[in-house]
């Protein structure tokens, strides 16, 4: 089912609780999730900002140490920025790497053209000294 809708929400919301129905259908299992809870916005950059629900597991240490330095109900977030940062940071190794391999490849072509305009650059420099 799609609710498109406030009032739609509101009125699925009373029928599970039981509010539409007298209070009668007080243990009704069931999982609602919102429009809003799935887009968000950037207001910085004015775009949506599409969230999907995952499953993952992790040990119970880690639960634990996020537990110890977030608020609850913030673990989303706190992931998130946490894998967004370690990708960067993968990134910018992975970039290091890169240039530090080109400058070895490029490195003995470079050794040979200074040898080649070393012996034409100390001349000019000797006649501009005169």
């Amino acid at each position: 089912m799609t609710i498109s809708t406030k009032s739609q929400a509101i009125a699925l919301i009373e029928i599970i609780s039981g509010d539409a129905y007298g209070g009668k259908l007080r243990s009704f299992n069931t999982t609602i999730h919102t429009l809003n809870l799935y887009n968000k916005s950037d207001r910085q950059n004015k775009r949506k900002i599409m969230h999907r629900r995952i499953n993952i597991t992790l040990p119970d240490e880690t639960i634990e140490l996020i537990d110890r330095v977030i608020e609850k109900g913030d673990r989303s977030r706190f992931i998130n920025e946490a894998v967004q940062y370690y990708i960067a940071q993968k990134s910018l190794a992975n970039l290091r790497e890169q240039l530090k391999e080109g400058a070895i490849q490029r490195a003995e072509r470079d050794l040979g053209l200074v040898e080649e305009w070393f012996d034409l650059e100390e001349e000019l420099w000797h006649r501009n000294e005169k």
